[in-house]
């Protein structure tokens, strides 16, 4: 970004590497170029940078939505929060910015913006939220969950009903599964 393109108070120019900075404590807003190295390489970085503080850091990432490059599978530690489809109007500039006359249309929230023209593809915003809580209580039957290979109720009641000592304490039998159970939330 530049001062005369940034949308927050603080960012990065293209004279700082962003990749020697730490992504640390605050709450990002990332729009990379679309190149599929940057993209990979942005998604490792803020996902690195989480985890080292992930009570305190949270990120907002803007990426092309392209299911065949190798960085999309890195999509799946962040929250899609929108999509917006191919030829959405998402992408404004200073129209001081523009050499000569330009027949753009205009930004109805910013009278000194304009659009730059449709997206090419559909993009999407992704969200990797500050982490609100730490674990510090898992229950017996999540112990258990996880030792057995996340398996569900009907295959730990099945266990217990045939007498295997599962070593988890006593089980209080609760629906359990990969998508809800706070221990499969820990990635």
């Amino acid at each position: 970004a530049d001062k005369h393109n940034a949308q927050v108070p603080e960012y990065l120019t293209k004279e700082l590497d962003a990749f020697s900075t730490r992504w640390q404590g605050q709450v990002f807003w990332v729009n990379p170029p679309y190149l599929p190295s940057i993209l990979e390489a942005v998604l490792h970085k803020a996902a690195n940078e989480w985890r080292a503080c992930p009570e305190r850091t949270a990120f907002f990432l803007v990426v092309p939505k392209w299911m065949g490059a190798r960085y999309w599978q890195l999509v799946q530690r962040y929250e899609i929060l929108h999509e917006f489809p191919a030829g959405s109007m998402i992408y404004t500039t200073h129209a001081r910015n523009l050499h000569g006359g330009s027949n753009l249309q205009a930004c109805p929230d910013d009278a000194d913006r304009v659009y730059v023209g449709p997206t090419k593809w559909p993009v999407v915003v992704l969200h990797l939220p500050k982490m609100k809580h730490s674990i510090v209580n898992i229950t017996p039957t999540t112990i258990a969950h996880l030792r057995l290979g996340h398996c569900d109720t009907k295959v730990l009641r099945k266990l217990l009903a045939s007498g295997v000592k599962l070593g988890a304490g006593k089980l209080q039998l609760q629906h359990v599964c990969s998508h809800t159970c706070t221990g499969c939330r820990i990635t």
